[in-house]
């Protein structure tokens, strides 16, 4: 049986290189998109994620278990925060891009500086390294 993943993502000119990546290293993946610009333009015009934006994202979410996902892959750094509190709603796995680059990163060293090229990504791509951190033991 081929695993389904839904790659949520905030932004459309992600859909094609994030497309690429799966055909060259998981080929015998379906995978599917859903695509909201509006989702990072609200973000970035409030400078958080606000709760239209949380709602949406969490309805396509949905949208993917109805349409028989396996696997959710957010796509997004600047609504992390939203795809970990959506773990305890959806029933099957989200996968957040930033997860295995913040594991690597409190497993490499003990002090680590976020860049980003938004500002809405600082906030949770920090939260996200320190909660790393601390469930590997690591003091913040």
């Amino acid at each position: 049986m081929t695993t389904k993943i839904f790659a949520v993502h905030t932004a459309t000119a992600l859909v094609e290189p994030i497309t690429v990546l799966f055909k060259e290293h998981l080929p015998d993946v379906k995978l599917n998109h859903i695509a909201d610009d509006s989702l990072i333009q609200e973000v970035i015009s409030a400078g958080y994620v606000t709760m239209a934006v949380r709602k949406r994202l969490i309805a396509y979410y949905f949208a993917a278990v109805d349409a028989g996902a396996d696997i959710i892959f957010n796509t997004c750094s600047s609504v992390g925060e939203i795809a970990t509190y959506a773990r305890e709603l959806i029933p099957i796995p989200i996968l957040k891009i930033d997860d295995p680059m913040a594991i690597k990163a409190t497993q490499l060293s003990t002090k680590i500086a976020v860049i980003a090229t938004l500002p809405t990504t600082l906030s949770p791509t920090s939260n996200l390294i320190k909660n790393k951190a601390a469930s590997s033991g690591k003091k913040n």
